[in-house]
């Protein structure tokens, strides 16, 4: 029985230190800025499919996330890329945000 109390105690006690650093850490992250990664896969065909719906979505979520007083890394891979600037904006990234064309049905 003792052990059983014991057990209970000790399980109260370290779900509340648990909580207590969890805020902790919130705290300290409510000050730091937060990042998104924007990625536009969309790769235009003229007369056939323009990428407009795509831009559309992309350019709403820029906007929010500025809104939100977030720092906006974006690609478009139309634009072209470099992998290495790639990995340092997803290492850099608290979000990272991929918009696809609809047709794709999934994610690359």
């Amino acid at each position: 029985m003792k052990t059983r109390i014991l057990f209970a105690m000790l399980i109260m006690f370290l779900a509340a230190a648990t909580k207590t650093t969890a805020q902790i850490a919130a705290k300290k992250n409510d000050g730091k800025q937060k990042t998104v990664l924007l990625i536009n896969t969309h790769f235009t065909y003229p007369g056939w499919s323009e990428g407009n719906l795509n831009a559309s979505f992309y350019n709403a979520a820029k906007a929010f996330f500025i809104s939100k007083n977030y720092t906006v890394l974006e690609t478009k891979v139309e634009n072209g890329y470099h992998a290495d600037e790639e990995v340092e904006k997803h290492l850099q990234a608290d979000i990272v945000i991929l918009q696809t064309p609809v047709n794709w049905e999934n994610t690359p």
